[in-house]
Order: structure tokens, then C-alpha cells, then sequence
């Protein structure tokens, strides 16, 4: 069947918000003098936010004040400095233009909305779930589930893009095709029916012109 539904991950997939998440979280580390390298922080949030948060409560004993502070943080990153990865916004678009579909699952919230409006992309999208929609986390299927039902795809006619083995783990799952995009240097322990270096080669799989 051929892939006509892409489902995106957001943080690390279609922009590259690690950083200032990242960033961040270290600010809010530092009021408690909790002294942290980036990476051993990225590490952990390459896994979840919510993993990283849990860890350094456990770990000096910060408790539930932590999520606060990082909270406030995170709300003055700068969104304007949160870019799409190079060519996200023109592969969503030429999959909107050869009739398929574009779709995003996220664990971020409405600021996902704030992002693609500024930088024009939120048409790209027929439907953006995020945990605001409040879905079992990934990699629980049921967001996927909902997207399958609602829009009567064939789960071998979907495809889900993500930065971490817990898109392919979420992928197979709910039966659908995934593709492992590597924007950083990580190696995933699970085989991902695709694999992408670059977005643009997501059209090369898709047969779309780019």
C-alpha cells in the first residue's frame, strides 16, 4: 500500500528545540546549585522531559518545585530562535501538495501551535495532537489509535517520522511504518523500516517529487 499519512514528532523531528529545552533546565538546575554537563541533560531528555525532571528530583531530593522552576524557565525561551530542521516545512508542504497527509503527536503543548504559526506551517497539518489532548504518552499507541480511527487509514498506509527509538517502539505498536530521522548522533537499538539523514530524503520514500 503506498504511505499516504505521516505522523511527526515535533521536539528533535521538525525542529530543533533541544537546545533552549535543554538550556533551560540548566538555568533552573543552577537555583538549586545543581551544577549539570548539557549532555548528560540531553541524554535524558532525548528519552523524555518528563524523565529528566524525574531524575534530578531523585537524585538531590528537589522534589516537586523542580517542574515549577523549569516550567518558568522554559516559559521565556525565545520561540522565535526555535527553527524548523532544513527542509521540514518543504517536505510537509510537497506532501500536502501531492495530496497526502501530514499529522503531528506530541508531548509538548499549545506552544506547538505558538512555533508552526510562526513560522507558517500550521496548515501543513490536518490534525495536530499534543498533551493537551491527553493521550497516554508514547510509547503508547493510543494517540496513534485515535489518528487511525478518526481518519480510517490503513495502518500500512501511515508512517511515523521521529528522532528516538520511542517513535519506532510507538510505530510498532500500532502496526504502522516508521523512519528513524538522525539529527543527532544517537543509535537506536530498534530497526526502524526507514532511516534519514536529511528530511528531504522522507520524499524519496514517499515517491514524491521534490
Amino acid at each position: 500500500m503506498m504511505i499516504k499519512h505521516i505522523i511527526w514528532d515535533f521536539d528533535g523531528t521538525l525542529f530543533d528545540s533541544y537546545p533552549g529545552m535543554v538550556n533551560a533546565f540548566l538555568r533552573a538546575l543552577k537555583k538549586y546549585e545543581v551544577e549539570a554537563e548539557y549532555d548528560e541533560v540531553l541524554k535524558l531528555f532525548l528519552n523524555s522531559e518528563k524523565t529528566a525532571v524525574q531524575y534530578y528530583q531523585n537524585q538531590f531530593l528537589l522534589g516537586e518545585e523542580l517542574t515549577e522552576v523549569y516550567q518558568d524557565e522554559k516559559s521565556h525561551i525565545d520561540l522565535s530562535n526555535m527553527l524548523p530542521f532544513p527542509y521540514a516545512k518543504e517536505v510537509c508542504q510537497r506532501i500536502k501538495e501531492a495530496g497526502r497527509y501530514n499529522y503531528i503527536l506530541t508531548h509538548r503543548g499549545s506552544t506547538t501551535y505558538d512555533i508552526l504559526r510562526k513560522n507558517g506551517m500550521v496548515e501543513l497539518f490536518t490534525e495536530i495532537v499534543t498533551k493537551d489532548n491527553q493521550f497516554a504518552r508514547k510509547p503508547d499507541p493510543e494517540a496513534i489509535y485515535y489518528l487511525l480511527d478518526k481518519y480510517q487509514i490503513h495502518p500500512k498506509e501511515a508512517m511515523i517520522v521521529g528522532d528516538r527509538e520511542i517513535e519506532i517502539l510507538l510505530g510498532q505498536k500500532a502496526k504502522v511504518k516508521t523512519c528513524f530521522y538522525e539529527s543527532g548522533n544517537r543509535e537506536p537499538e530498534l530497526q526502524a523500516d526507514y532511516r534519514v539523514k536529511s528530511l528531504e530524503e522522507v520524499l524519496t520514500i514517499l515517491n514524491i517529487e521534490s
